[in-house]
């Protein structure tokens, strides 16, 4: 029988109690279940099952999109133009609501796998399913303000025909305690050696990441190798870059996966390691989860100054009791991928948006 253990939360524990770590920490051991295969391909399965988290479409503590497998009415205009059928929704948007309205959910598929094509069904066609690229819903983007979606209709528009389902998931990782199965670990295209060159790459730079410098060395499992070039099996010197895990999913535009507990052990190493923050916006969406971003772009919009991104609230000893996001002490606001249960007698006087609350607010 195989065992499998994950001690992050024994080492993050450790380094905030200040205590070194004797061990390398290994990297998380990832068990998936048949669902976790299902939902690559796609499965029906009754509405009531899915839940919204952050304002994001949750199954059974996955991150998934809804579409409509059956396109009978238009399957050889969508065949033509995949345009023109059935949007992919990937959020709690105006649409899904209308549409549970109207008791049309029982037509919806759920889904987590990174292919962007789509298989559609006819009930007049009795060959093979094919396979079409569905585009996203725009409104879902739109209320989720997905790479400032709401900025304008171009913006909206762009955003859509280059939507990314991989970028997509590991935008929001934070959010979800599961990963999709095919991003666990990709290992296609590294070369055999990989594994020791990485370890060459990152002991020469001491473990410290190249693009925010923060030092690694009790967290060795969020220090990563980047492909500068984007080519796998090229590792000369100069094509290779150690970065935090943080640094190294902004490098690929967003599409590495990074859990909520790590990322808050990046943020916590970038305010004990770093110098104070600057106070300037562009540092902050270099600092922040991008999971944040969409709310924080609506932040900036209402004309609130630079927030201090990975605030502590601590109670009346000095004790910390709890981790924002991103705060506004001035005035109180705070931003928080789930909102802190219970509240802290310390945050009673504030105003805590949880992920998604925002773009609820202002629609």
């Amino acid at each position: 029988m195989k065992l499998e253990f994950d001690f992050s939360a024994l080492g993050q524990l450790a380094a905030r109690m200040g205590k070194p770590v004797g061990f390398v920490l290994p990297t998380k051991a990832f068990k998936f279940e048949p669902v976790d295969v299902e939902l690559e391909d796609g499965i029906e399965i009754p509405i009531g099952d899915i839940t919204v988290r952050s304002g994001l479409l949750d199954y059974k503590g996955r991150q998934v999109v809804l579409y409509i497998k059956d396109h009978t009415n238009k399957f050889d205009l969508t065949l033509a133009n995949p345009s023109k059928g059935f949007k992919v929704h990937i959020a709690q948007c105006r649409t899904l609501n209308d549409m549970q309205a109207k008791g049309r959910f029982q037509r919806y598929h759920v889904r987590n796998g990174v292919d962007p094509n789509f298989k559609i069904s006819s009930s007049k066609h009795s060959g093979p399913e094919p396979e079409v690229a569905l585009q996203v819903c725009q409104f879902c983007l739109t209320h989720i303000n997905y790479k400032n979606s709401r900025e304008s209709a171009a913006a909206r528009y762009r955003n859509a025909k280059e939507f990314n389902l991989g970028e997509f998931f590991a935008t929001y990782s934070s959010v979800f305690p599961r990963l999709p199965r095919a991003m666990a670990d990709d290992r296609v295209g590294y070369t055999d050696d990989w594994e020791d060159v990485s370890k060459r790459a990152r002991e020469q730079y001491n473990y410290q990441c190249q693009q925010c410098d923060i030092e690694l060395q009790q967290h060795k499992n969020l220090c990563h190798v980047h492909h500068i070039n984007g080519v796998k099996n090229d590792n000369k010197s100069a094509n290779l870059k150690v970065l935090c895990a943080d640094c190294h999913r902004k490098a690929h535009g967003g599409a590495i996966y990074v859990s909520h507990a790590d990322m808050q052990t990046i943020t916590r190493l970038r305010r004990e390691q770093l110098p104070p923050q600057s106070g300037d916006w562009s540092e902050v969406y270099e600092l922040a989860d991008p999971a944040i971003h969409g709310e924080l772009q609506l932040m900036g919009k209402q004309g609130f100054n630079a927030p201090v991104i990975g605030y502590e609230v601590v109670d009346a000893s000095g004790a910390v009791v709890c981790e924002l996001e991103a705060a506004w002490p001035d005035s109180q606001n705070a931003i928080a991928i789930r909102r802190p249960d219970p509240m802290p007698a310390a945050l009673e006087d504030w105003k805590v948006f949880e992920l998604g609350e925002l773009s609820r607010l202002i629609e």
